[in-house]
């Protein structure tokens, strides 16, 4: 790799034809797979077409070394042996020109994706004896300290913890940095996090001016190198000691409350808390007895468990109401008690919700009412058969009336998403769009049609607030969806036969 110094206009005697020739493929493989977006398949043939033309284009030489270094990726995709000797080389030669060039080790602000590469060396004592020496100067610990302490123009950093000792001295190593934003990511071979991070805050105390370390960003990302731990190995204990302002932690779904041993243990200055979850059973049970000690008096605004879970099937989750027992659906059940947690709360997002009620929407209007945005993607409601039934010919059911007046009260909503309703006799979008019109809501609501209605694209929905190219409900053919007289006998036919197109 080369600096980003090079001039730009031709110098004097012969033309530096050699330069060009041997620019590093990690550049031109950048540029092609993330600006040309080229297939990997076809990569060897490019570069070489691009070899080309960099003979005529110098001035690109410096503006691909500044993105390549700026933000480097660090991918670390593998699928062979011999590419695993590669990834061993180019982190050896990443950390050599940061050595070697100063110039290059200050353009680097980026470093948030180093866990990629570190996770895939190897680890301490684990490197054979026939290893090159390139593999044995590239264990795990020792490469991210120096590669830290080379980029120090780096605000945006992310380390892997292997150990308590290791992450002492990785804390000390950025104590005295201006972070905008730290990822702390751990391997599944980690058998105590707890203790990891609280030795790095400790480093991170005592190489620094102030007492309590603190960050604007936080992420915490367990298990990084993929493989899935059971969570009896998050210990409760010692409570941390920082403060942070924006707070992520993702993990395995195994048990969702053990993530609030992360939290510190003064959350005054908390304001954002996400979960991101990757679902390894059908069903959870959410025990919220942590988080509720956790964030006693807090003043969060923006909370969410995001679920990282693949839709491979959509019919899945039209289908639940149809009958539940046929597929494993992939839920959270979230308790009464996580909807009185936020008296702050402007922004709430739970994906994959099951079993929820109106009771639990009432408990949200009570103790957030300043709620904005109230997102509940792919969440099916608990819902007693009884109050499905129409009040009167064309008019909304029980549990429909309910669940407006609710919204209703709360008075600063502006978006919301209520996930997937169950099967109603009537279609009940007409009183949706109306309300959400009045209010100046933007609202997205689904409803599974029953039985019949097997193929998920039968299942009707409004949104008046699409993506950008997609017209709005009021805009597609859902006029006849949620009429006046869609309980007569014509619209109880096919979709296709009444006119009720998705």
């Amino acid at each position: 790799m080369y600096s980003s110094d090079i001039e730009s206009d031709p110098p004097s005697g012969p033309r530096p034809e050699s330069l060009l020739l041997k620019l590093p493929e990690e550049i031109l493989a950048h540029i092609l797979l993330h600006v040309a977006h080229v297939d990997k398949d076809l990569l060897d043939d490019a570069l070489e077409s691009v070899r080309s033309v960099m003979l005529t284009c110098r001035r690109l030489v410096p503006a691909a070394t500044h993105a390549l270094y700026f933000s480097p990726e660090f991918s670390n995709i593998h699928f062979s042996s011999a590419y695993d000797r590669s990834l061993m080389y180019k982190a050896w030669l990443f950390r050599k020109n940061l050595l070697d060039r100063p110039g290059l080790a200050e353009m680097v602000r980026n470093l948030s994706h180093l866990p990629r590469w570190v996770a895939a060396l190897p680890q301490p004592g684990r490197t054979r004896r026939a290893a090159s020496a390139i593999a044995r100067s590239v264990v795990q610990d020792e490469y991210q300290r120096q590669v830290l302490q080379l980029a120090t123009a780096a605000t945006s950093v992310g380390v892997v913890l292997t150990d308590p000792e290791d992450a002492s001295k990785v804390g000390a190593i950025l104590a005295a940095r201006r972070l905008s934003n730290v990822r702390v990511a751990y391997l599944s071979s980690m058998s105590a996090p707890i203790p990891a991070l609280a030795a790095f805050l400790e480093g991170f105390r005592s190489g620094g001016e102030s007492g309590t370390p603190a960050f604007p960003a936080l992420r915490i990302s367990l298990s990084y190198d993929g493989h899935l731990r059971d969570a009896t190995y998050i210990d409760d204990a010692p409570n941390l000691h920082y403060e942070v302002v924006d707070l992520e932690i993702a993990m395995e779904c195994v048990d969702i409350d053990k993530a609030a041993c992360f939290l510190p243990s003064d959350v005054a200055k908390l304001r954002k808390l996400r979960y991101r979850v990757m679902f390894e059973r059908d069903r959870l049970d959410f025990d919220s007895t942590i988080l509720e000690q956790r964030v006693e008096h807090n003043t969060i605004t923006d909370f969410a468990i995001d679920c990282d879970t693949p839709l491979d099937d959509y019919r899945v989750y039209r289908e639940h109401y149809s009958d539940p027992s046929w597929y494993d659906v992939e839920t959270i059940t979230y308790p009464h008690a996580l909807f009185e947690l936020f008296p702050s709360l402007e922004n709430l997002l739970l994906s994959h919700g099951g079993e929820m009620t109106i009771k639990k929407l009432e408990l949200l209007a009570d103790t957030s009412p300043a709620l904005k945005v109230l997102n509940l993607p792919f969440t099916f409601w608990d819902v007693d058969m009884a109050d499905l039934v129409e009040l009167k010919r064309g008019g909304l059911s029980l549990f429909e009336t309910q669940l407006l007046t609710t919204l209703d009260r709360l008075e600063q909503l502006r978006r919301v998403d209520l996930g997937i309703l169950p099967y109603s006799t009537n279609r009940p979008a007409k009183a949706f769009r109306r309300w959400a019109k009045g209010r100046g809501v933007r609202l997205s609501v689904s409803w599974c049609m029953g039985p019949r209605d097997y193929d998920y694209t039968q299942c009707h929905s409004f949104d008046n607030d699409p993506r950008p190219g997609e017209p709005t409900s009021d805009e597609s053919s859902s006029d006849d969806y949620g009429s006046d007289d869609l309980g007569s006998e014509e619209a109880q036919k096919t979709p296709s036969a009444s006119g009720l197109s998705p």
